[in-house]
């Protein structure tokens, strides 16, 4: 009886990740702590946290007991052992080919995956049910492969996160586990109290055409990973600032370029009582206009600061979230 009820739900859970191939998954997005959030639950019966969207980085994952070092969230930490549908990666998974992933002697798939502020996770890698959408129309995908993350330091305990879904170019990501690749979001203001709407699989096609023109994704052959806008130029106020358009281009050794990354996190407010300058960024075929909390912050009373920082000599720019306000992301 037991292993029937096993296959029932594992029946019932591959019937949903096809049914989510074909129809496409939709699901809200939170603005929290300069981070956007999006809910998953993990394992069977599931169980539900928020985790960052960040289409910088490839890699799923979730705080795990036991911890060696987890910060706090809001929510328990995931236990694998409560699981019925947890399964530890074996090392001789493709996924367990990465630069950041290593086996050790009982044949874990160990990780350590770093991000640019400093922040680190390390664990073990696994596979396990996750399951998307809205409440009204939940989709669960079985074999999800993630990171069990018990070592863990960093900012994320301020975001309000448990962990992290990654969105980028690679097949760890969540698109390519909906086997389409496909995902679209229009981050809202991060003073607005309404949600965000994150689009995977064939309900991206369904967007509307845009009217106001589109703006390419180009590739880093040195850097697959990651999605580029080809900028050309910046004008404040109307006027071109005097920087070459080679300043944003891709180099050929791969650095350089302008990423467009969602878990670049910025703390930005705007002061309503001044009149601030928009600025108008050049991409290839369309022009970009950006106003307000697109660009500015009020940190202080009296203080209004241009919401722009440079990369420490890396030659790469980034279109980080706040930039992304009320545009559609495809």
């Amino acid at each position: 009886m037991e292993r029937i009820k096993r296959a029932m739900v594992q029946g019932k859970h591959r019937y949903q990740a096809l049914t989510a191939i074909f129809s496409g998954v939709q699901t809200l997005v939170y603005s929290g702590g300069g981070e956007f959030l999006m809910n998953i639950a993990i394992g069977e019966p599931p169980n539900y946290y928020r985790a960052i969207m960040d289409t910088g980085s490839d890699l799923i994952w979730a705080q795990c007991q036991s911890c060696q070092q987890c910060f706090n969230q809001p929510t328990q930490i995931y236990n694998p052992q409560s699981s019925s549908t947890f399964s530890t990666l074996p090392c001789s998974s493709r996924y367990c080919e990465n630069a950041w992933s290593s086996c050790d002697y009982s044949s874990y798939c160990n990780f350590n995956y770093g991000y640019g502020d400093s922040s680190s996770v390390r664990g073990y890698m696994a596979t396990e049910t996750f399951t998307f959408g809205t409440s009204d129309n939940p989709v669960s995908v079985p074999d999800v492969v993630f990171g069990c993350a018990n070592d863990n330091q960093g900012t994320f305990a301020q975001f309000g996160a448990s962990g992290l879904v990654g969105f980028a170019n690679s097949a760890l990501s969540l698109p390519y586990h909906l086997e389409t690749g496909k995902f679209a979001y229009c981050l809202t203001s991060k003073e607005s109290t309404s949600y965000s709407i994150l689009l995977m699989g064939s309900l991206v096609d369904q967007l509307p055409v845009a009217i106001a023109g589109t703006i390419p994704l180009v590739s880093n052959p040195s850097r697959p990973l990651y999605y580029y806008l080809r900028l050309q130029g910046i004008d404040v106020v109307g006027s071109p600032l005097p920087i070459s358009s080679d300043a944003f281009a891709i180099n050929q050794d791969g650095s350089g370029g302008m990423m467009i990354d969602s878990g670049t996190t910025f703390h930005w407010t705007v002061h309503r009582g001044v009149q601030l300058p928009e600025m108008v960024f050049h991409f290839e075929n369309s022009a970009l206009y950006l106003s307000g909390e697109q660009l500015w912050t009020y940190p202080a009373s009296g203080v209004v600061c241009l919401a722009m920082t440079s990369v420490n000599g890396l030659g790469l720019s980034i279109f980080g979230n706040s930039q992304q306000i009320n545009m559609q992301v495809v």
